[in-house]
């Protein structure tokens, strides 16, 4: 499927073939760009309209139609997530009761009753068989509980934190601070 471009394409192009070339060198260039920056931005919320027209209707379709399916999508994923926990929680279970069976197996080896001990270790329960089409893996997790412990280098830097040091005055070490531009068009 060949997609046809909107005639603003070509303009914007013809635009930048014109320009791309040019230099600001003094106060007329640089009032000349100004105003082409002004016009290409009221062209860009033209065509930004325009697009809105088209796309807004379709929006409101998409809103609606989502609506209908997310209760049925939210009460589908809380099943997934309830079933998911109860056969998590059955394979630790299982894993627990495993290696309490064979810790008790263990102690009645080393405590020389071998014939307890094996009778032990035959009662060790076996591992869960895997179902078709299910997969379970132990995975260690962590949750931070005293963030003042956590190794330094364990920690990212928090941009905000930088921000309000450098506006307090700060030098903040291993942070370069440097200057650059921003151009803000209004159209009115």
């Amino acid at each position: 499927m060949q997609v046809k471009e909107h005639p603003a394409a070509a303009e914007h192009r013809a635009k930048i073939a014109l320009i791309q070339p040019c230099q600001i060198t003094d106060q007329e260039s640089l009032d000349g760009a100004t105003v082409v920056l002004k016009q290409v931005n009221a062209r860009l919320k033209e065509l930004e309209a325009e697009l809105k027209s088209f796309t807004e209707p379709h929006r409101e379709a998409e809103a609606k139609v989502r609506s209908w399916f997310r209760p049925g999508i939210d009460a589908g994923k809380e099943l997934v997530t309830l079933l998911k926990g109860k056969i998590g929680a059955y394979h630790l279970e299982q894993q627990r009761l495993q290696t309490a069976a064979l810790a008790a197996a263990a102690e009645q080896f080393k405590a020389g009753q071998v014939e307890s001990g094996t009778t032990a270790l035959a009662a060790v329960p076996e591992a869960p068989t895997a179902s078709k089409g299910v997969g379970v893996r132990m995975v260690e997790k962590f949750r931070i509980v005293n963030p003042d412990l956590v190794p330094r280098e364990a920690c990212s830097p928090d941009e905000s934190k930088i921000k309000a040091l450098r506006a307090l005055g700060s030098e903040v070490p291993g942070v370069e601070f440097y200057q650059d531009t921003q151009v803000a068009v209004r159209l009115k």
